[in-house]
């Protein structure tokens, strides 16, 4: 087949039965030649639109794949299920948490011994699932008994000794969750009541929650109460594309946040004495004021053709020049994107609409 020429740029290749089928870019066909000779050269389609890539054979005459032994009835041996081993021999399993018994047919549970401290018994199964996940409103027992009404009323509920109960959700934690820096029960509870911090590496909150040091006048609120960014030194918002300072906290905020109903400096200081719930024309000089935003959003004048929506309809992007490609090292894409010259006829599609890999036996 090499000696006579074929094939001139082949990519899929396979062979079935006594013949030879592949795909050739520069004819842009599919080919079947005899595997021995190479004779019965055979165009199986040619004049194709586009460059054909992968070639797959479909047997007409292939096995049918799912008749084995346990489809031909070797199942019904097994009370679980059945599959074939290496050998090509039908065995029984069982489902997890059960067990194959001697007769290599029958299965039974497997009773395990749970951890009094640490695990729950599930009574149906006993199955052992984490002593937390009790009564945390998700499921974990087959029939939900890790849910049951009698055992999650929150009212009489009492934990093991080593964990404490959420006095919201009634979930019984590891008393190491306490004061560890992260809200475990969802309402702080665990980080407020009764830490005593370490003054060397922590900080404490107001409300009694201790956080890592550093995390201290950061301009990030971790402390529920925002008091780790209260007494900061004062921040100098005025690099910031125009943005103001807050009254108390570090935060730098847009003038247009003023009055917007949301709480964007952590002390609420946005959002005192507003004449209404939004005053409009907040846009300074050096922001951009979003085209068709309910609340009228003003973004920093910076964001604008950053390839980021920043506004809430996009309108930032809108009307955006495309940028011109260097025509000695970059293709321009029909999207307007530059790729590199040396992308094209890759055989992989960096374009969006794959026009770089167009016509490529010409080039």
């Amino acid at each position: 087949i090499v000696a006579s020429g074929q094939p001139n740029h082949p990519f899929g290749l396979i062979v079935y039965k006594d013949y030879l089928y592949w795909t050739d870019w520069i004819l842009r066909a599919v080919i079947r030649v005899n595997k021995f000779t190479g004779g019965d050269f055979t165009f199986i389609r040619q004049n194709l639109d586009r460059q054909p890539m992968g070639l797959a054979i479909a047997a007409e005459n292939s096995s049918s794949c799912d008749v084995d032994e346990c489809t031909k009835g070797y199942s019904k041996k097994c009370q679980d299920y059945c599959t074939m081993n290496e050998r090509g021999e039908a065995r029984c399993h069982c489902f997890l948490g059960r067990k194959l018994l001697t007769d290599n047919s029958t299965c039974e549970d497997i009773r395990q011994s749970c951890s009094l401290v640490t695990e729950f018994t599930c009574p149906s199964t006993g199955a052992c699932i984490p002593y937390e996940s009790v009564c945390d409103s998700f499921t974990d027992c087959l029939k939900g008994e890790d849910e049951s009404p009698a055992l999650c009323s929150s009212s009489h509920r009492s934990c093991r000794h080593g964990f404490f109960k959420c006095p919201t959700t009634g979930v019984c934690k590891h008393d190491s969750l306490k004061c560890d820096g992260k809200d475990d029960c969802g309402d702080f509870s665990d980080e407020t009541k009764g830490c005593v911090c370490n003054n060397t590496t922590q900080f404490q909150c107001s409300s009694g929650m201790c956080i890592p040091l550093k995390f201290r006048c950061d301009l990030l609120r971790q402390c529920n109460d925002a008091s780790d960014e209260i007494e900061c030194p004062k921040t100098n918002c005025s690099f910031q594309y125009g943005l103001i300072s807050c009254n108390s906290t570090s935060q730098c905020i847009s003038p247009s946040w003023l009055c917007d109903g949301k709480n964007d400096c952590f002390d609420d200081s946005d959002e005192r004495n507003c004449k209404s719930i939004y005053i409009p024309n907040r846009c300074t000089p050096e922001s951009f004021r979003c085209e068709n935003t309910k609340n009228e959003q003003c973004i920093p004048a910076g964001w604008l053709c950053d390839d980021q929506n920043d506004c809430e309809d996009g309108s930032d992007e809108k009307r955006c020049s495309k940028k011109d490609c260097d025509q000695t090292s970059e293709f321009k894409c029909d999207s307007g994107d530059c790729i590199k010259k040396s992308w094209l006829c890759d055989s992989m599609n960096d374009c969006p609409s794959g026009e770089d890999e167009v016509d490529c036996y010409l080039k």
